[in-house]
């Protein structure tokens, strides 16, 4: 028995390694998450008719033309949780940022997958400039951002977090 104890030590050193914890990022610091760049710019909170939600506004410089746009939702569109102070988590929506400044006009107050698809199509605003919107309760605080890099390269983080404050 301690033979195959020792043969296992190697294999649980290796799987340890792959899920250690999230890199941490700050606001507006590049992180590479394979073929992209992003930088987390700013965050905004919208209370729309008593529906709470936290906007994370992002920058990518390689989303310039119609087709990187789609590339760029689709590799990265289920790579972004929220959690907050008590250890909640949440799903975001990603969406070009234009979308999400609808939110100001109530238009964003229960917006599906499908409209947000829509938005792209074609793609308002600068193409450079997104957000993720998260539905959140009015009292919660301390989010942090995680973003799993969905086509990590060498020398890239695997999970990276971003401390959003609030």
């Amino acid at each position: 028995m301690r033979r195959s104890t020792v043969a296992l030590a190697p294999l649980l050193l290796l799987l340890s390694g792959c899920s250690g914890p999230p890199q941490p990022f700050g606001l507006g610091q590049r992180i590479p998450l394979g073929e992209y760049t992003i930088a987390v710019t700013r965050t905004e909170r919208l209370d729309h008719r008593g529906q709470f939600k936290l906007i994370v506004y992002l920058r990518c410089d390689q989303t310039a033309s119609h087709a990187e746009v789609e590339r760029f939702n689709w590799r990265l569109v289920n790579s972004f949780r929220l959690k907050d102070g008590k250890g909640d988590k949440y799903f975001g929506v990603l969406l070009p940022a234009v979308a999400a400044n609808y939110g100001r006009l109530g238009a964003i107050g229960s917006i599906t997958r499908q409209q947000a698809d829509d938005l792209l199509e074609p793609p308002g605003g600068d193409p450079h400039e997104w957000a993720v919107l998260f539905a959140v309760p009015r009292d919660s605080t301390g989010f942090i951002l995680h973003i799993k890099n969905p086509d990590r390269r060498e020398g890239q983080p695997k999970n990276v977090s971003i401390d959003l404050g609030g």
